[in-house]
C-alpha cells in the first residue's frame, strides 16, 4: 500500500508540475515514464539499456527514443553514461529535479483541462488538421462515429493533452489499443488498408507530432 501511494505521488508531481514546468513533449513524457517505471518504482536509481531497448519499451522507435532521452538529460531529468552500445541511465524524481515542490506551484502549473477533446473548439481543430479523415486508415470520418486517440497511449506514459491526440474512426481506435502509432500504421499497410505512400506520409506526421511541430488551427 505504501509503494502504491508513493507511485501515485510521483505521478502526480510529474503530470501536474514537472512536465508542464519543463514543457515536456509527449515523447519526453513517454521516455521519462518508462524509465521511472523501471528504476525508482522498483527501488533502483539506474538502469542499463540500449537505444533499441528504450525504443521498443516506449513504442516510439529507437532513434526517436534516443533523441528524447538526450533532451531529458539536458533538462536535468536523467543522467546518461555511455558504455558501448548500452547506456547507464540514472533517473531523478520530480522533487530531485526542481525542489521543493509546493502546493501553490502545483496549483499554478496543473493543467486546467486534462481531456481537451471535451472542448468543441479542440475537436473541430483536430478534424480540420486531419482534413476530415481518420488519421490512421485515411477513411472519411462520419459524424457521430468520430473518435479521438492518443498517439502515445496513456498506458505507455503518453500525455492526455491535445498535442498527443488525433482524430480517427472507431475501428482504428479499438484496433490500435496501446500499440505505438508507428506499429499500428505498419499493421494497416501490411493488411493493404493504406498505400505505401500513405504509410510513409503518416510516419513522418507521427514524428512531427511527437516533436511538437504540428499545432492546431482554429476552425473558420
Amino acid at each position: 500500500m505504501r509503494e502504491l501511494k508513493k507511485a501515485g505521488q510521483i505521478w502526480k508531481e510529474f503530470e501536474d508540475y514537472l512536465a508542464p514546468l519543463l514543457g515536456m513533449k509527449p515523447g519526453e513524457r513517454s521516455v521519462y515514464s518508462y524509465l521511472v517505471r523501471h528504476t525508482r518504482l522498483e527501488g533502483r536509481r539506474e538502469v542499463a539499456a540500449s537505444a533499441g531497448e528504450l525504443g521498443r519499451g516506449t513504442g516510439i522507435g529507437n532513434w526517436v527514443a534516443r533523441v528524447y532521452l538526450l533532451r531529458l538529460a539536458r533538462k536535468g531529468c536523467v543522467r546518461v553514461k555511455r558504455r558501448g552500445r548500452r547506456m547507464r541511465i540514472a533517473v531523478l524524481l520530480p522533487r530531485e529535479i526542481v525542489p521543493p515542490l509546493r502546493l501553490r506551484d502545483l496549483q499554478r502549473f496543473a493543467p486546467k483541462e486534462l481531456w481537451p477533446t471535451k472542448k468543441l473548439t479542440v475537436r473541430e481543430a483536430l478534424l480540420l488538421r486531419e482534413r476530415g479523415r481518420c488519421f490512421y486508415c485515411q477513411q472519411k470520418l462520419v459524424k457521430g462515429q468520430i473518435w479521438f486517440d492518443h498517439v502515445v497511449a496513456l498506458a505507455r506514459g503518453g500525455s492526455p493533452h491535445k498535442e498527443n491526440v488525433v482524430a480517427c474512426c472507431q475501428a482504428c481506435n479499438r484496433s490500435k489499443g496501446t500499440r505505438s502509432a508507428a506499429m499500428f500504421l505498419r499493421k494497416l499497410y501490411r493488411q493493404k488498408l493504406i498505400s505505401k505512400a500513405q504509410y510513409w506520409k503518416q510516419l513522418v506526421t507521427v514524428r512531427e507530432l511527437l516533436r511538437g511541430k504540428l499545432g492546431l488551427r482554429k476552425a473558420a
